[in-house]
């Protein structure tokens, strides 16, 4: 976070599994299945995405967290507002 020029960065511990289930192994950017047996270099690999990019002063916690494929992830780069994916208010801030 600091490479992008977040001074104060923080990083919450976050798991990857707990983030994937509570979004049903289902892609929150295409909302197609993720396939958790995908592996890199294949495009449809399972990284997680920040809703609000880091980039834009989001930050990495849960509540900024969902699952994504990786292909799906790319193509969305650093933009944020209308019609993007937001926020569950479910999911922990932890």
């Amino acid at each position: 976070m600091r490479s992008y020029g977040v001074l104060d960065a923080t990083a919450a511990q976050v798991s990857p599994l707990d983030i994937y289930e509570y979004d049903h192994w289902a892609c929150q950017l295409c909302h197609r299945a993720i396939d958790s047996a995908a592996e890199w270099p294949d495009p449809w690999t399972a990284p997680l995405d920040h809703i609000k990019p880091v980039s834009l002063a989001g930050e990495h916690a849960a509540g900024n967290l969902q699952a994504s494929h990786w292909i799906c992830n790319i193509l969305r780069g650093d933009t944020w507002g209308p019609g993007e994916a937001q926020p569950s208010a479910g999911k922990s801030q932890a």
